[in-house]
C-alpha cells in the first residue's frame, strides 16, 4: 500500500508495543506521511507506556511556523539593576541639539531601551504551563517510584520486576485519586451563598480548564503576524477609520426640569437654560432638532397656569396639557424634553 500510494514510513526500528503474556517488545504501530513532509518530520517513541500496552509515538515537524506561539517578553522591574541602568543611560545635550524633534526622541528612546535590555531582566517568551492543583509532593514521589519500577522492568522484564511495577503503579493511582478528590472538595467548599455570581463563574471556568489570565492575541496583516497590543490597536483603529460612517451623532433625552408656583419665573428660567445650551451647542457643532424638541406642561388642575412660550427660532412644538385626576399627585412643574443632534 505504501508503494502504491507513494507514501513514506517514518518508523526507525524502535519498539512501540509491549506484549504482556510473553513480556516482549515489538514495533507494531506505524507512522506514515506524505513525501512532502518526510524531510521535516522526526519520529521517536516515548519511554513510558502510560497504563497502556502501546507506547506513545511522537512525530515532530521542524518546519518554521507561520504563526509563532510565544509570549511578548516584559521587563521585570523588581529585579532591575538600577545603578547599572543609571550608568548606561547617558543622555547628553549633543544628542538632541540641532536635530529634528522626531530624531531626538528616537535617539533618547534607543538609549533607554538599550540600557534597560542590559540591566533589567525580561520574562520568558515560552507559553505558561498550568500546574495541576492536586499534584502535591506525595503524588510526585509515588509517580517517581512508578517510573523507577518501570525502568527496572523495561531493562530486565522478569516476573518479580513486573510485580513490583504493578504495585508501584497501583499505589501511584490510589494516591493520585485521593489527592484529586481532596483538592476538588476543598475547591468546591469555598463556594458559598455569600459569594458573588462573578466569582462563582470564575471558579466554574477554572474547574473546566478555561483560563483568561494568559490569553494570547494575534492579528495577521499583509502576511505578517502582529502580537504587540499597541500595534494591534493601531491596525484595528485604521480599519475602523476606513469604514466609519459620516453622519449624525444623536444625543437623546436631554431634559430640563423646573417647578414652582410662578409660571412667568419658570418660563424665564427655562428660556435661559435653552439659550445657554444653544450657545454651547453652536460652539461644539451641535444643533437642536426643532421637529423633536417638545415642551410639556404638567399641572394638577387644568387651566391654572398659561402655557409656557419658549423661543428657538420658530416657536417650539407644545403638547396639550394632560388632565390630572389623581389627588395623590402633587406635581406643579414644567418638564422640558430636548433632543439635540449634530
Amino acid at each position: 500500500m505504501i508503494e502504491d500510494h507513494c507514501l513514506c514510513l517514518l518508523n526507525n526500528g524502535q519498539n512501540n508495543y509491549f506484549h504482556e503474556p510473553t513480556r516482549s517488545f515489538h514495533a507494531l504501530d506505524l507512522a506514515i506521511c506524505s513525501p512532502s513532509l518526510l524531510p521535516f518530520s522526526t519520529f521517536s517513541v516515548g519511554n513510558y507506556p502510560y497504563n497502556n500496552d502501546h507506547f506513545p509515538i511522537l512525530v515532530s515537524i521542524t518546519r518554521d511556523r507561520k504563526f509563532p506561539m510565544s509570549r511578548v517578553p516584559h521587563f521585570i522591574l523588581t529585579r532591575a539593576d538600577w545603578e547599572l541602568f543609571s550608568s548606561l543611560t547617558e543622555i547628553t545635550e549633543e544628542m538632541v541639539k540641532d536635530v529634528p524633534i522626531d530624531d531626538a526622541v528616537k535617539v533618547v528612546t534607543d538609549v533607554i531601551i538599550q540600557a534597560a535590555t542590559v540591566s533589567i531582566p525580561k520574562t520568558s517568551t515560552k507559553l505558561p504551563k498550568y500546574s495541576k492543583p492536586w499534584c502535591n509532593r506525595e503524588c510526585q514521589d509515588t509517580l517517581k517510584q512508578q517510573r523507577k519500577a518501570w525502568g527496572f522492568f523495561h531493562k530486565h522484564p522478569t516476573l518479580s520486576n513486573r510485580i513490583a511495577f504493578k504495585k508501584a503503579k497501583a499505589v501511584a493511582r490510589s494516591v493520585r485519586g485521593k489527592s484529586q478528590r481532596d483538592s476538588w472538595m476543598s475547591y468546591v467548599s469555598e463556594i458559598t451563598s455569600s459569594m458573588s455570581s462573578k466569582r462563582v463563574w470564575e471558579r466554574v471556568r477554572k474547574a473546566c480548564g478555561l483560563y483568561r489570565d494568559h490569553t494570547l492575541s494575534f492579528l495577521e496583516k499583509d502576511c505578517r503576524v502582529i502580537s504587540a497590543s499597541e500595534e494591534i490597536a493601531n491596525v484595528i483603529g485604521e480599519n475602523f477609520a476606513a469604514v466609519s460612517v459620516s453622519g449624525s451623532l444623536y444625543v437623546d433625552d436631554l431634559q430640563i426640569n423646573c417647578f414652582g408656583g410662578d409660571m412667568r419665573y419658570i418660563e424665564r428660567q427655562l428660556q435661559i437654560a435653552i439659550n445657554r445650551i444653544q450657545k454651547w451647542s453652536g460652539k461644539q457643532g451641535f444643533v437642536f432638532s426643532k421637529e423633536k424638541t417638545v415642551c410639556v406642561h404638567f399641572c394638577k388642575k387644568r387651566g391654572l397656569h398659561p402655557e409656557p412660550q419658549l423661543c428657538d427660532g420658530p416657536t417650539v412644538k407644545q403638547l396639550e396639557v394632560p388632565p390630572w385626576e389623581n389627588p395623590q399627585i402633587e406635581l406643579l412643574n414644567v418638564f422640558e424634553h430636548l433632543d439635540k443632534n449634530k
